[in-house]
Order: structure tokens, then C-alpha cells, then sequence
């Protein structure tokens, strides 16, 4: 995996030099899981303003604000993305419900997320943030349900189970509100510890 990374830095680093609004979005994405949220944003808005009809840019940019723990101005730009693409992929569902659940509004991100997991069943990270919402909420029924889902998920690609303590290294908040938060609905959802 590290190979890989090496390999794929490299080539970014060649697409650097001259630069488009997908290499400023691949950048950004990958600030943002390094945790480097300040050039994260930076990148995500050089991509928009290159190209501002582009939903993606938008997501984007989304994103880096939602892990950088300003939740409620990235909803404002996740809805952007959607209205300017309305058959849009479900990731565009899942960054909303990622945004409204870091704004505590933890049924409309569960809705969100049950739209984006339908539509795309294998995506671990909204499994997550759909346990923690039910967590929340109190649906433990529901929670159960899904971290079945998130383990069998996790079987098939040779992963051990879920447990809280993935999240410390895996989800690239910037503020630890924001990471206790995601921890204290997956908790609520009897996820184990380790």
C-alpha cells in the first residue's frame, strides 16, 4: 500500500506543474486525509474557481470544510453540488449527511445517509456515520442492522470487524469535538471499543 501512495504522489506531484480543477480536487482530498485541512481548503477552492460548474468541485470542497469542523458552510456547498447535478452519484449524499451530522442534525444525516447506502451498499465510511447517526438517535435496531452490513462489508474485503478504535486513526477530523462526536454515536450503538 505504501508503493502505491509513493506511486500516486509522484504522479500528482507531475500534474502539480500544470495544474487543472481535478488535480486541485485530488490534492485536496488528499490533504485532507493526511489532516493538512488549512491547504485542503486552499486546493478545493483553486478547483472551484477554475471551474465552478463542476458539482465535484464542489463536494469537494465540501468535504475538506466538514473534516476541518465547519459542518454547516460545507452543507451549503454540497447543496450547490446537488442542484447542479440532480442525478448525482451517491457520494453526494453521503458528504451531506457527513455535514448534517457534524451540525448534530443526526435524522437528517441518517437520511441521507440510508439514500447514500442504498444506492451504494459497499461504501464502508457512510456505513460509519449511519450506525453513529442511529447511535444517536436511539434506533438501535437499526444501528445493529447496519453494522452488520458495515462488518460483512469489511469480511469481504479481508478486514477484521468495526471497532471505535479505527476511527482515531481513519477519520481525519481536524477538531476532537468532532471525532468524539462520530464516538459517542457509534457507542451509543453498542459498536465495541477495540
Amino acid at each position: 500500500a505504501n508503493a502505491a501512495w509513493v506511486e500516486a504522489d509522484r504522479h500528482l506531484q507531475k500534474a502539480l506543474l500544470n495544474p487543472d480543477p481535478l488535480t486541485h480536487r485530488v490534492n485536496s482530498e488528499i490533504l485532507t486525509r493526511i489532516r493538512r485541512h488549512e491547504e485542503a481548503e486552499k486546493e478545493a477552492r483553486l478547483a472551484l474557481s477554475m471551474d465552478s460548474n463542476d458539482p465535484f468541485n464542489y463536494v469537494s470542497l465540501a468535504q475538506a470544510l466538514t473534516y476541518s469542523g465547519r459542518p454547516a458552510k460545507a452543507e451549503t456547498f454540497i447543496r450547490q453540488a446537488i442542484k447542479l447535478d440532480p442525478y448525482h452519484p451517491p457520494v453526494f449524499e453521503f458528504v451531506l449527511g457527513n455535514a448534517l451530522f457534524g451540525s448534530d442534525r443526526f435524522a437528517e444525516a441518517a437520511t441521507e445517509l440510508e439514500k447514500a447506502t442504498k444506492r451504494n451498499p459497499a461504501d464502508h465510511l457512510q456505513l460509519i456515520y449511519l450506525v453513529a447517526a442511529y447511535g444517536h438517535l436511539g434506533r438501535q435496531a437499526e444501528a445493529t442492522q447496519a453494522l452488520e452490513a458495515l462488518n460483512t462489508q469489511r469480511k469481504n474485503v479481508r478486514l477484521p470487524d468495526f471497532s471505535i478504535s479505527v476511527t482515531v486513526n481513519d477519520i481525519p477530523y481536524k477538531k476532537r469535538e468532532d471525532l468524539v462526536r462520530l464516538q459517542t454515536g457509534l457507542r451509543a450503538a453498542n459498536v465495541p471499543e477495540y
